[in-house]
């Protein structure tokens, strides 16, 4: 499930004292051109999260809440299937510096971007951005907003999947789940899957083989019953899963 990825945001750090001039000029850029592609259109942003920790305490305690399975993916096969629907695959960013790099990059482009397609009639950036520049400026605004954590959580080494909905997407399949405090929208995202010849662990069935490569349940009060659920689940819809494992970490529910 892919969840909407909040169109704004806002990129917050801790750096030394000395450098608080240069923080406060970069976050002002930041600020108005994000104020302008705001004011431009609303991108629709969906996103995929994944972490290549493959069994972590602090993603077990943050997500799992006693009854988590953690689902390993074939990295190739995972970026494949979701290059078919135009899906990106993207490593989060944390530290400060090359945040302040990547965007700096980022607002030279667009400013080229501006110059080439308004020359010579010059007029101010908002007007420019609703007249053309904005269908190339946003996608890149988007997933490189998108990418930008706060270095507090570098120790999740996210990678998350992108997509940017055209303006004129149909928003045929969309589906909508309930959060904690909002309704979510989302799409399936198919990973596809190739049948494979009859195969003896399923009872001489043909089976999918898919991107997703192993299972692992975490920490669980009935770690057998969990384990053989997942493996019921995934043999019963005939997708071939390599294999399914007991997280070692001990269940401390208190």
């Amino acid at each position: 499930r892919f969840p909407r990825f909040p169109a704004r945001c806002r990129i917050r750090s801790s750096q030394a004292h000395s450098r608080t001039f240069q923080k406060r000029f970069f976050h002002e850029r930041v600020s108005r051109l994000g104020k302008r592609l705001w004011d431009a259109s609303t991108p629709n942003v969906y996103v995929f999260s994944l972490t290549e920790k493959k069994d972590d305490l602090s993603q077990w305690r943050g997500y799992s809440m006693g009854s988590g399975v953690a689902v390993q993916f074939e990295a190739a096969g995972l970026e494949t299937a979701a290059a078919r629907s135009s899906f990106q695959m993207l490593p989060c960013i944390y530290e400060y510096d090359e945040q302040v790099a990547l965007m700096d990059e980022f607002i030279e482009k667009s400013l080229a971007v501006m110059r080439r397609i308004h020359e010579p009639r010059p007029t101010d950036p908002a007007t420019m951005l609703r007249l053309g520049a904005y269908s190339e400026i946003s996608p890149a605004f988007s997933q490189l907003a998108v990418r930008f954590k706060d270095r507090a959580f570098r120790d999740e080494a996210e990678w998350r999947l992108v997509w940017q909905a055209p303006e004129s997407h149909p928003q045929t399949g969309l589906k909508v789940r309930v959060a904690q405090s909002l309704l979510v929208p989302y799409f399936d995202l198919p990973i596809g899957g190739a049948l494979s010849p009859p195969d003896p662990s399923y009872g001489n069935r043909a089976v999918y083989k898919t991107p997703i490569f192993r299972c692992i349940v975490g920490p669980n009060q009935n770690p057998y019953l969990a384990k053989e659920g997942i493996r019921a689940a995934f043999a019963s819809n005939s997708v071939y899963l390599y294999a399914v494992e007991n997280s070692p970490i001990p269940l401390r529910n208190l």
